[in-house]
């Protein structure tokens, strides 16, 4: 921990700081255009204006966090000073001023208490558990809050008129407290309306006017011009789009493959990063330059999800970020692979009145890899005025360890040392996520559209937390601790500048882009299953066809085909995929493969069948009305069986005994009616008294509920691959759980149930 003196030191420079850069609304709007008056309703209002990205009008975003000052991978239970007896100052933020962001991970529960004390008043204003002030509770609610992806984080913003004191527990013995948070403070004239005590009543409308424009995909005015064309693109050539003449702003852009034109997966594939996606405005140089896949969001392989900055499904790429322009503006495709590429595009464009306080949109794609070892990824260096939107990050490492995304982000703006307005405290800390990540998930500020071992891809949208910056910027990122790691990075930053300028090219070569290794031939069920979980079943079918014609003589190759059949069934129904199931059958054989085909065929011949996954690192007995129907205790494997449930109650136990963490069960059951998964709501006891638990009619009211994330499988660490199996949405559908906070006893019985109703006669 820092001493008192030091970071009170520390703390007195930040001030300075934040003094100079609450200057920077003042130099991009001019003395007419500062907001003379912020409060909780105009920041609402704000979180769902479409244009806000592109807004050069508001306060700089910096940040508060727990690094390490040393340089050391240290970066938690580092704070301001010691606060009252039992409690510690995350933050002493001096107005007006408010926060626009808060993440935590590392508390032992969300029974942990945070207190926010406004403009030194003797009471918190919020005296809250981390769960509540985190997804649980109104107005802290998703999507303005959330925890997921093993840590907590809020965007509901929390003005303050002078000071706000952000206070939690003194971490407990072995207790590792990581925190950041975004604000902007000092503005300069500027009146701040303090966060008002009752705010869940008092804005209970822009809250949720805010929560719906933030859950919902972008809307496009009703009196946006919709614009279409074709673009042929030879290879080793261009093909270009001029939109509509400005001043007006580009809401969406959207580019898919022709499906007229039948492509291999593979090749599809391929496209994410042989084409380059250029945008030029006002007939000048390139301003946007990237990689098609990472223009979108879609770095390896295609993804279907949304956010606020880009996404897309069945086929279909998609861009959310606003690009105004004053007068021109055109969008070039420049192909740098080996066969011809034909693409569709449609673009929403809307007239602007007015292009005052807008910035024209830039990317700049960088990629770093083994030869940088010891050196820092440089994400982005600016000179001149702007603002960062959005980054897209690629990560990857052959070295069997996550240490990569042990690195921090610093940014340093107009020559500010990075301690004092931004320093990190991890890679996945800075994509709202904790430890690596639990799995893929996408939400419109931030998400995970790719985790395997040892490699992830991640995205994150500012919006009042925006970085931004008057004269000069620089961000670059940590490679490991120390910067030793030796893996790739790739990164594509989206900075809204006041006039276009141009960005890093690209050199033509698509094989140096294209993305090697990566352990793929081990981890594809994980890539399937992250699909699965997104929902992009579609993209799911898409990949494991690319991935077998990467690597035909897989040794799981007839069970990845098997997969790739039951992804038809899941799409276009059990009549179409039955003849495909039997014709695998009649020549497969692979003897797992022949076992799962027969169980999908057969699982259609009785109203009443049922399909149990099982995939535990402990020998567990799975149960269903007290008579066993399933065995786990593979820890590289799934294990399937089949079995018959009854109409109406239904109780679905797993008995296990203790082990070393980490341990887990998954279980997944899929009836005619839908699927039972294992999740944090199940209910556990530790050595139950007899077998009468295992029954329907046994009263568990009393058990402990499991709690907790779950797992961050499958496959959960150490292991690394998963075998391939052909049970789709079963696996990606379940959470792995174990009984928490226990003492590890290889004589001690776990059992663990839930409930559920099946329909029927």
């Amino acid at each position: 921990m820092i001493e008192p003196a030091a970071k009170h030191a520390a703390w007195s420079k930040r001030l300075v700081a934040a003094f100079l850069l609450s200057l920077l609304p003042v130099w991009l709007t001019g003395c007419g255009g500062v907001r003379q008056e912020v409060n909780l309703e105009g920041l609402l209002e704000q979180l769902g204006d479409p244009l806000l990205p592109a807004r050069l009008d508001v306060p700089a975003a910096y940040m508060a966090s727990s690094f390490d000052p040393t340089g050391g991978n240290e970066d938690y239970n580092q704070f301001v000073r010691p606060g009252p007896p039992g409690w510690v100052v995350l933050a002493d933020l001096r107005g007006p001023g408010y926060v626009s962001r808060f993440w935590m991970t590392g508390a032992f529960s969300d029974g942990y208490r945070l207190r926010f004390y406004f403009d030194d008043e003797p009471e918190p204003r919020i005296d809250t558990t981390l769960g509540a002030f985190c997804g649980d509770e109104a107005p802290f609610l998703p999507p303005l809050a959330a925890w997921e992806n093993l840590a907590w984080w809020s965007y509901l913003p929390l003005p303050y008129a002078r000071r706000l004191v952000v206070m939690g527990e003194a971490p407990r013995e072995g207790e590792r407290l990581y925190v950041q948070i975004n604000h902007s403070e000092r503005l300069h004239n500027v009146r701040v309306e303090t966060f008002p005590w009752q705010a869940e009543r008092s804005h209970r409308a822009a809250i949720e006017r805010a929560r719906q424009r933030l859950a919902a995909r972008p809307e496009i005015d009703a009196d946006a011009q919709r614009f279409e064309a074709r673009l042929e693109v030879e290879a080793g050539q261009s093909a270009e789009v001029v939109l509509p003449p400005g001043p007006a702003v580009v809401r969406r852009l959207e580019l898919w493959p022709d499906p007229e034109e039948a492509r291999s997966a593979i090749e599809r594939e391929q496209w994410l990063r042989e084409l380059v996606v250029r945008v030029f405005y006002e007939d000048g140089v390139a301003s946007i330059e990237a990689p098609f896949g990472d223009f979108f969001g879609q770095p390896w392989f295609p993804a279907g999800f949304e956010s606020l900055a880009f996404g897309g499904a069945s086929g279909r790429f998609d861009m959310h970020l606003p690009m105004p322009y004053r007068r021109h503006a055109r969008v070039e495709v420049r192909n740098d692979g080996q066969t011809r590429a034909t693409l569709a595009l449609r673009a929403w464009v809307e007239e602007l009145p007015s292009f005052d306080a807008l910035g024209y949109l830039h990317a700049e794609w960088r990629s770093s890899g083994p030869a940088m070892t010891q050196a820092p990824h440089d994400v982005i260096v600016w000179e001149g005025a702007g603002k960062l939107a959005a980054l897209q990050a690629a990560v990857w490492t052959e070295e069997e360890s996550w240490n990569l995304l042990e690195g921090d982000e610093r940014l340093w703006i107009d020559g500010l040392p990075p301690e004092l307005v931004w320093h990190g405290t991890g890679l996945e800390d800075y994509f709202n996520g904790g430890w690596y990540y639990q799995r893929v998930l996408t939400r419109p500020t931030h998400g995970v559209t790719g985790r395997a071992p040892y490699r992830t891809s991640q995205y994150r949208v500012h919006l009042l937390d925006a970085p931004a910056w008057a004269q000069r910027f620089r961000m670059e990122w940590e490679r490991g601790p120390y910067d030793v790691m030796d893996g790739m990075m790739e990164t594509l930053a989206f900075v809204y500048a006041p006039e276009p300028r141009a960005v890093t090219p690209i050199p033509p070569d698509a094989g140096a882009r294209r993305a090697g290794g990566l352990l793929e031939n081990e981890t594809i069920m994980m890539d399937l299953l992250g699909l699965e979980q997104l929902g992009d079943l579609i993209g799911a079918q898409q990949r494991v066809r690319a991935f077998l014609d990467r690597f035909p003589a897989h040794p799981e190759a007839a069970l990845l085909r098997l997969r790739d059949i039951a992804y038809t069934e899941q799409l276009e129904g059990f009549s179409v995929a039955r003849p495909l199931y039997e014709e695998f059958l009649s020549g497969v054989r692979d003897d797992r493969a022949r076992d799962q085909a027969r169980l999908l065929l057969g699982f259609h011949e009785r109203e009443d069948a049922g399909l149990l996954t099982v995939y535990s690192n402990t020998p567990a007995t799975v149960y269903l009305n007290g008579m066993p129907v399933g065995l786990g205790g593979n820890a590289a494997a799934a294990l399937h069986f089949p079995l018959q449930v009854p109409a109406g109650r239904n109780v679905l136990a797993v008995s296990a005994p203790d082990r070393a963490r980490p341990a887990w069960v998954l279980v997944a059951l899929r009836t005619r009616e839908g699927i039972v998964v294992s999740d944090p709501d199940w209910r556990w006891l530790a050595a139950p008294a007899d077998d009468a638990w295992k029954r329907a009619d046994f009263d568990a009211s009393g058990w402990l509920r499991v709690g907790g994330p779950g797992v961050a499988g499958p496959p959960e660490e150490p292991y690394r691959a998963l075998r391939a199996d052909a049970m789709v949405d079963q696996a990606s559908r379940a959470t792995g759980i174990w009984p928490r906070d226990q003492v590890a006893d290889p004589n001690k019985t776990f059992a663990l149930r839930t409930m559920f109703e099946r329909e029927g006669e």
